[in-house]
């Protein structure tokens, strides 16, 4: 699902997101041909990254502040940490200077998680378990519909259902 990463306007920190940082960052966001966005846990490097951005777009909310979102691919230690409360926002990483590799543009360079966001408007990251798999990003859930057992004798038994779960023979 697409999140809110990003919004407009003054941060906490007293910093100033504008219109421009995050319409640019959403139109030159490629991960194919430039550097892929990673999410660093607390902005921190030294302890690798917890997964990257797959999309970024912009649009405006009714106040008529742009507001920048991204579908992301979380790692499961990401989707641990979140599950436990932890890590749960993003903090948008930009180009400093506004001039990505002489464009004169901004670049989503990276993305913080944290418990303190510096920009306001976020949305919550909540990482959804539905009928049992995990849906990820543009992953496909693993299903199993048959569990086969090999007796001593070399033969195959198939399985299926609650009965494989608790072992119990047909």
């Amino acid at each position: 699902n697409w999140l809110c990463i990003a919004t407009e306007g003054e941060t906490v920190d007293k910093r100033e997101l504008t219109r421009k940082m995050l319409i640019d960052a959403a139109e030159t966001y490629d991960p194919e041909n430039e550097n892929p966005a990673l999410l660093w846990p607390e902005h921190e490097r030294c302890f690798g990254n917890a997964g990257e951005v797959l999309e970024v777009d912009w649009s405006e909310d009714d106040a008529g502040r742009v507001k920048l979102f991204a579908r992301l691919c979380p790692s499961t230690d990401l989707i641990r940490a979140n599950r436990d409360g932890q890590l749960l926002f993003t903090s948008v990483e930009l180009t400093s200077d506004g001039n990505y590799r002489s464009t004169g543009r901004y670049y989503l360079e990276g993305l913080g998680v944290t418990n303190e966001p510096a920009s306001v408007g976020t949305t919550r990251m909540r990482f959804n378990k539905r009928k049992d798999k995990y849906f990820i990003g543009n992953s496909v859930p693993l299903v199993i519909n048959e569990v086969k057992e090999i007796n001593m004798a070399g033969k195959d038994k198939a399985k299926s259902g609650w009965r494989s779960m608790f072992s119990i023979e047909d």
